[in-house]
């Protein structure tokens, strides 16, 4: 695979790789593109059954819906005439932010 990387991706893989996180920078990106597949994945199934999130009423009063893939949450709005996703946001780190905005 052949690709290039913007500056601040590159700053970040060598990170990855610096911290022992990863082997090599190519390990880090299988494993973005993993994600990335996994992701794709999880829209295919949303869009086919948009009822299979969960809700979280505890975080929203807004009739959104919650999925997981890896560390993240895929927030998304079921009832419109296509997936429509609002947001993509790692646990913990960014949801109360964004729940915030709301």
């Amino acid at each position: 695979m052949n690709i290039s990387l913007t500056p601040e991706l590159e700053k970040y893989v060598n990170s990855q790789v610096e911290r022992g996180f990863y082997h090599s920078s190519s390990e880090v990106i299988r494993a973005a593109d993993n994600v990335l597949k996994c992701l794709e994945q999880a829209f295919d199934k949303l869009a086919n059954n948009p009822n299979m999130g969960s809700k979280r009423e505890d975080l929203t009063n807004k009739p959104l819906r919650f999925w997981i893939v890896y560390n993240c949450y895929i927030i998304y709005a079921p009832n419109t005439s296509h997936l429509q996703i609002l947001r993509i946001i790692k646990f913990v780190s960014q949801y109360r932010k964004f729940f915030k905005s709301l």
